[in-house]
């Protein structure tokens, strides 16, 4: 480890001799300057981990210094001196953050301690810098080996279903009837699986920073809204939940991700039906609005509380109980404020909306001539 490095800055040819001295006596790297513009050549050149100086006599050159010390090396150490205990130092002096004052002449033990008491605090300051940074390069590795792995199943979950869509048609001889069924349940839980992959890939990606959305041709109701709602037929199912899907005699064609879109779409539903609970009822629709599409999804039950509803999009936290993941469902959800965020990078926003005795979520999304 390193000596502490200190910049010693004082008019006062006997006391820079005698500090200096002392201090290098106790084991620190002392370089010394006469005054503020002697300071400022020497800080463009080398680094310090604590700077002294007197402000008595030319203060404003060595105010500078101090400043321009701060600048170049934020975590520096700042120590004042003075010869006068009644000295008033100037109101810059204290917009420094100065770490401490030093009266001189001050007993040697008394110097030792509050010099060591200041680079002590640097020190710790500089190992809660190296843990933080230490946390976010496991947190980006942790993060971009959950997006590999989120990748890797995907992509085996898709060939899965591609196979077993093949099974069901006959490409390797015709079942039987009792075998087309597992096969069909067998198909829906493989879609479903591969949405909960794409969960998490969506979710890794937003924290990794990875995000991109490459536009493409999108029909709404035949590439998103009708694949996830079998991805979700047994959910929606088990939970006796009606879906009244409006999405019809219309081509709905926007440029965007499908794969983020249907990440809205299955979140969105997932928050209906955990909000509808059981025997709920779901309804999707749109309005064609020239340039870009009004779409909502609406879900009987009880509407989200008032003083809630500032809160529904903000990163801060969910206030609507298990918003965006069914009760007992493995997936894990976007997440309001994110899914607010796919909508923003397709170029649309998202409201949300109290209808009657339930929750209307409310966006829209350009048409693809109006993009």
């Amino acid at each position: 480890m390193r000596d502490p490095e200190i910049l010693l800055i004082d008019d006062d040819p006997r006391s820079l001799k005698a500090i200096g001295w002392a201090l290098e006596y106790k084991g620190y790297q002392v370089t010394s300057a006469p005054d503020g513009p002697s300071a400022m050549k020497v800080l463009e050149s080398q680094n310090f981990d604590l700077v002294m100086a007197k402000l008595n006599g030319k203060k404003a050159g060595t105010l500078a210094a101090l400043s321009k010390a701060r600048e170049v090396h934020p975590d520096i150490r700042v120590i004042l001196l003075s010869n006068d205990h009644s000295q008033t130092f100037p109101v810059e002096a204290y917009d420094l953050d100065v770490d401490d004052y030093i009266f001189k002449p001050c007993r040697l033990a008394d110097l030792y301690r509050r010099v060591g008491k200041s680079l002590e605090k640097l020190e710790i300051k500089r190992r809660q810098t190296r843990h933080q940074k230490q946390l976010r390069d496991i947190n980006e590795s942790m993060l971009n080996m959950l997006m590999i792995m989120s990748h890797d199943i995907r992509g085996s979950l898709v060939s899965m279903g591609a196979t077993l869509k093949m099974l069901k048609r006959g490409a390797f001889g015709q079942a039987e009837a009792g075998v087309l069924e597992k096969l069909e349940e067998l198909s829906i839980r493989a879609k479903r699986l591969t949405g909960i992959a794409e969960d998490f890939l969506g979710k890794t990606g937003v924290a990794a920073g990875h995000v991109e959305i490459k536009p493409e041709a999108v029909d709404l109701k035949l590439d998103v809204v009708d694949p996830v709602l079998e991805e979700l037929s047994f959910d929606l199912k088990e939970r006796r939940v009606e879906v009244d899907n409006r999405l019809t005699g219309h081509p709905l064609k926007v440029k965007g991700s499908k794969t983020w879109l249907r990440s809205v779409f299955r979140n969105l539903f997932k928050n209906a039906m955990d909000h509808g609970g059981p025997g709920g009822k779901i309804e999707v629709g749109f309005e064609d609005q020239g340039p870009y599409f009004r779409l909502r999804v609406y879900n009987t039950g009880e509407p989200i509380p008032l003083e809630k509803r500032s809160r529904l999009f903000s990163k801060a936290g969910r206030p609507a109980a298990g918003a965006g993941q069914v009760e007992g469902h493995p997936g894990m959800g976007l997440g309001l404020s994110l899914i607010q965020d796919v909508i923003k990078k397709h170029g649309g926003d998202i409201w949300y909306e109290s209808k009657g005795e339930g929750s209307n979520f409310v966006f829209t999304l350009p048409t693809s001539t109006g993009v």
